[in-house]
């Protein structure tokens, strides 16, 4: 950020003005772009897991007490490409993690339709067998 700018306060475009080539910059977009509501309540985790490949996992608050976790993914998954940079690269790498944070929700949305489902055959049953008795 300029600290330098006139009245202590940082260009808004300034904050951009960088590469997006560290994976560690993941955490500061995301809380940018969650305070501007784009990544409500995403968060995205290093996992230690090779120290050849970077892996990552992202969280979405569903609730205040449940947190929906993505699959991993490494940084090249969503990574702007060479050459690309400032606002354009945050843009890309958000585009990319609310693709991510999206198919997520839509895996516990197809999970709890298919608990539903099972739970209302087991209801037809039980009704089938309560009108045969």
């Amino acid at each position: 950020m300029n600290a330098g700018s006139a009245g202590g306060h940082s260009d808004p475009a300034n904050v951009f003005n960088i590469g997006w080539r560290d994976p560690d910059s993941l955490r500061v977009l995301c809380r940018v772009a969650g305070e501007a509501g784009f990544l409500d309540g995403v968060e995205v985790l290093s996992l230690a897991t090779s120290p050849t490949e970077r892996e990552l996992l992202l969280t979405v608050a569903v609730t205040e007490d449940l947190v929906l976790a993505s699959t991993r993914f490494t940084w090249s998954e969503v990574e702007p490409p060479d050459g690309m940079a400032g606002i354009e690269a945050a843009h890309h790498v958000l585009g990319r993690l609310a693709e991510i944070a999206r198919r997520a929700r839509a895996g516990l949305s197809a999970y709890t339709w298919l608990r539903v489902a099972s739970e209302l055959q087991q209801v037809r049953v039980l009704l089938q067998q309560a009108c045969t008795d």
